[in-house]
């Protein structure tokens, strides 16, 4: 189908939609064939969204190795064919929503990518725009071996986002006792008693940008369904 609108005079970078654009979609939902054959069509390899996120930036978030590869084999990007390339961002840059590719990296529980990205002198405890660093995103979508990386590698189990929630507290917010078990041994005092004394938490809607506070895991869906 890619091929057919291609063939039609599609622009190949064209923008709208959830992703932004083509090639950052094929890299979210680790189609490389597909990135492979935009690149050759001349499709921009650093295009980004309305947030600034590239298409590397979607295969990290995806938690796609395979994608990630496409886009960083060895620090530049370079299609089958070698008619792209893209040097890989400095490790301190970041998007409109202040993450960096690590962040992302972590979002997506991608481990080879971050230990590969923490080589590369990508920040542990860098906080995005709202104060969450790695750490953070790995607790919140409970996962564990990501959360074992960064702790391997002197994450602050105890930096404090905007609305002072530690990792600690987003793994016990979420439910994810794995993770809340691994934080558990880092932290220096129990934190779950902020949560019983109404610390509230904001959801961000990333089609509308809404800002939403919820108080439970079950205002998500009601949060979901007004969008």
């Amino acid at each position: 189908m890619v091929q057919i609108l291609l063939s039609k005079g599609v622009d190949v970078n064209s923008r709208g939609g959830m992703y932004g654009n083509a090639l950052s979609a094929a890299a979210f939902r680790d189609q490389k064939s597909t990135c492979n054959l935009l690149l050759a069509e001349k499709a921009q390899a650093d295009i980004s969204d309305h947030f600034g996120r590239t298409p590397l930036s979607w295969a990290a978030m995806g938690g796609h190795l395979t994608s990630v590869n496409v886009f960083w084999p060895t620090g530049c990007l370079v299609s089958d064919n070698g008619t792209a390339s893209y040097s890989l961002p400095e490790s301190t840059s970041s998007d409109t929503l202040g993450c960096t590719l690590l962040h992302y990296l972590a979002i997506g529980n991608c481990c080879v990518g971050m230990k590969r990205a923490l080589r590369h002198g990508f920040e542990v405890n860098l906080p995005d725009s709202h104060g969450w660093t790695a750490l953070h995103w790995a607790a919140y979508f409970g996962h564990e071996p990501a959360v074992s990386v960064l702790l391997d590698c002197s994450a602050d189990t105890r930096l404090q986002d905007s609305k002072g929630w530690t990792p600690y507290k987003l793994a016990i917010f979420t439910g994810a006792t794995p993770v809340v078990q691994l934080l558990s041994t880092s932290s220096f005092e129990d934190e779950s008693t902020d949560l019983q004394q109404g610390l509230k938490f904001e959801a961000f809607c990333d089609s509308c940008t809404r800002v939403s506070p919820i108080g439970s895991l079950s205002d998500f869906s009601q949060f979901n369904v007004q969008c």
